[in-house]
């Protein structure tokens, strides 16, 4: 007689595999919609924003570890050496990370910086009203093409997760 219900051994690798995959989008979803929005409601924008920052560039590290790890896992099984979607949404969401921290995020502070000198230019009278506005658009800009791509990268890694689990 037959023994029907055990319960099938799940593959401890795979298991990590979405853990790990479902960490680092709880971790990234965990900054982008409730810790960056909640520094901007409770603290000075500019503080908020150097705060918000620092976590983004915490995150930055986070993605990286967990991108590689993920791949070293990946290559624990020969069938996923091959899975071209699994490989592709996490080549996307590294890269997307690569653009949004080496590429955007160094500009952003750059102008941020610009802005504030700027503003304390005009406070003494010294300032130009017309180079504020145009910094403080582009700024708006940028800051909207990084959310964008945030947001591409965070749909990356959910359905990395979906394709793992």
């Amino acid at each position: 007689m037959s023994n029907t219900s055990e319960i099938p051994r799940i593959n401890p690798w795979a298991q990590l595999r979405m853990q790990l995959a479902a960490l680092w989008l709880g971790s990234f979803l965990t900054i982008g919609l409730l810790a960056a929005p909640a520094l901007f409601e409770h603290l000075p924008r500019q503080s908020a924003g150097k705060v918000a920052g620092a976590f983004f560039a915490s995150q930055a590290v986070v993605s990286l570890v967990s991108g590689l790890l993920l791949a070293g896992l990946l290559c624990l099984e020969p069938a996923l050496r091959r899975a071209r979607a699994i490989w592709c949404l996490l080549g996307a969401a590294l890269l997307l990370q690569a653009l949004n921290h080496l590429g955007l995020r160094p500009e952003i502070g750059a102008l941020r910086d610009a802005i504030n000198q700027q503003e304390a230019l005009l406070k003494a009278m010294q300032g130009n009203a017309d180079l504020l506005q145009e910094m403080r658009q582009r700024f708006g800009l940028l800051h909207g093409v990084s959310s964008g791509i945030w947001l591409l990268q965070a749909a990356a890694i959910a359905a990395l997760c979906w394709r793992l689990r």
